[in-house]
């Protein structure tokens, strides 16, 4: 990707996603004269929050045309027949700018048996495994040039069970071979099948990629497929519980260099191929640069343990240490802290947030082990300073504090309107301190927080023990205190 090209993520909306049954944010309300884009979504636990990451790395998966996790199957709001998804964009290619939409269903099929012996259980349910299945994908987009400027219109449309996608005039400019008809309605079928994007597919990328004639649409696709696999990178809460287990999630982006990420196990040395210890040097090379002003006199070592075979293949690689060294003493990475190994694992991307427009960052619960103070000072040198875009969930409330009101975004207790953002508030006023005005006095528009009450809670307590008490009691053969 040249100098200048960006993807950038502008607006998302759900339907029948989670606990979503409609919510949508608009990522272009940012404060004026800024180039970075930061949102951090507040709220109260099961609102919301991890809904929205979560569609993120869907989004992922999609567009960089793998197949979707099975988890998904169950992210379909119960009742519903499927989960709508859509994803605006502004994609600037050379000279090239473009306005993008890409919309797409979700349901959930019975996944293929894995063998052809009938399973005996008491009830059917039992033994049916769902996979997630992306269907009816629409891509939009309106284009603008030095000598051209095109309305949002349909570039493809896979609704259609008949067509490969629609609309035919666009398919005809698209797919310049009269005999790939049948190949791409196969390979349209697999992709339903295996749960994959259609539009994204290899298959069907390949073919749009020999046609010379459609060079403004293969830049699009080719800037969206390199948005997802190398520029969208996504951290969700399971990455938390592996480091809390002594692995540590490096996500990593070196120009010129391997791209992607990679969980390095540090209870033991690993061996890893002879490449990537290469760009793990020089990752960690620069991190350390910022790691050191974020906690003085901390840097992260790699070193060289000798030559080992990577896994059960036959590939030689590099047998690593990962320590931590402080006041000239070092000691095993694996003894440092949740939180030290949170900000490793996370500082490379912050740098490239940090400097690269095109770079999209999606963390959940980023506060999670970080001090509230440097989480607060960390995000305000990224909204005020970086050129990238940072998605985050958070329960501390620290950053309403640093950001400005147009980079936060709160989740209600409506279904239909799950996400709102708060405007017209003064930079004076204290949006963490309206925040909780707003959960203890109510509002007229939206209520922020399903209402607990204190003396409730504390009988709740007092009676899940006396029942607690009662199994006791009645195991042993004995009577419970009156």
């Amino acid at each position: 990707m040249a100098k200048g090209d960006m993807v950038r993520i502008t607006y998302v909306e759900l339907w029948n996603f989670k606990n979503v049954r409609h919510g949508s944010i608009n990522l272009l309300l940012q404060p004026e004269g800024f180039k970075s884009s930061v949102l951090g979504i507040f709220g109260q636990n099961g609102s919301g929050k991890t809904a929205f990451i979560d569609s993120l790395n869907i989004l992922k998966q999609a567009l960089s045309g793998r197949i979707l996790d099975n988890q998904y199957a169950g992210y379909i709001m119960y009742g519903a027949e499927c989960a709508v998804l859509s994803f605006h964009f502004i994609v600037s290619a050379g000279n090239i700018h473009y306005r993008v939409k890409y919309t797409f269903k979700l349901r959930k099929e019975a996944a293929l048996p894995d063998s052809n012996v009938e399973a005996f259980s008491e009830t059917e349910e039992d033994t049916v495994q769902y996979r997630p299945v992306i269907f009816d994908e629409e891509l939009k987009c309106a284009v603008e040039t030095e000598s051209l400027k095109c309305p949002m219109t349909t570039v493809m449309n896979t609704k259609s069970n008949k067509a490969v996608f629609l609309p035919k005039a666009k398919y005809n400019l698209l797919i310049d071979d009269k005999t790939a008809y049948i190949q791409l309605m196969g390979d349209k079928g697999m992709a339903l099948k295996l749960g994959k994007s259609f539009l994204f597919s290899s298959e069907l990328l390949s073919f749009i990629r020999k046609n010379k004639n459609a060079e403004i649409y293969r830049l699009l696709l080719d800037s969206l497929v390199r948005f997802g696999n190398f520029e969208l990178f996504v951290m969700k809460t399971d990455m938390n519980g592996i480091i809390s287990l002594s692995g540590l999630p490096f996500a990593f982006h070196l120009e010129g260099s391997a791209i992607g990420q990679t969980l390095l196990p540090i209870n033991k040395p690993p061996v890893i191929p002879k490449d990537m210890f290469r760009v793990l040097s020089e990752m960690i090379g620069y991190m350390n640069i910022v790691l050191q002003t974020l906690i003085p006199g901390l840097t992260i070592g790699v070193h060289d343990l000798g030559t080992a075979f990577v896994g059960k293949t036959h590939m030689e690689g590099i047998r690593i240490g990962l320590t931590s060294c402080r006041n000239d003493r070092e000691i095993p990475l694996v003894y440092e802290s949740d939180g030290i190994k949170k900000i490793v694992s996370v500082l490379q991307l912050f740098i490239e947030i940090y400097n690269r427009p095109s770079m999209t960052v999606a963390v959940d619960e980023l506060d999670s082990g970080i001090f509230e103070y440097l989480l607060g000072e960390l995000l305000s040198i990224i909204q005020e300073r970086g050129k990238g875009q940072l998605i985050f969930t958070s329960h501390n409330l620290r950053p309403l504090e640093t950001l400005p009101t147009l980079c936060t975004a709160f989740t209600t207790t409506d279904p239909d309107e799950r996400y709102i953002r708060i405007r017209n508030m003064k930079r004076s006023n204290n949006l963490r301190s309206s925040y909780y005005r707003n959960i203890i006095l109510g509002n007229d528009h939206y209520t922020l927080y399903d209402e607990t009450e204190n003396y409730k809670i504390a009988a709740a307590f007092r009676k899940a023990g006396m029942q607690e008490e009662e199994r006791r009691l009645n195991s042993k053969g004995g009577k419970p205190n009156a």
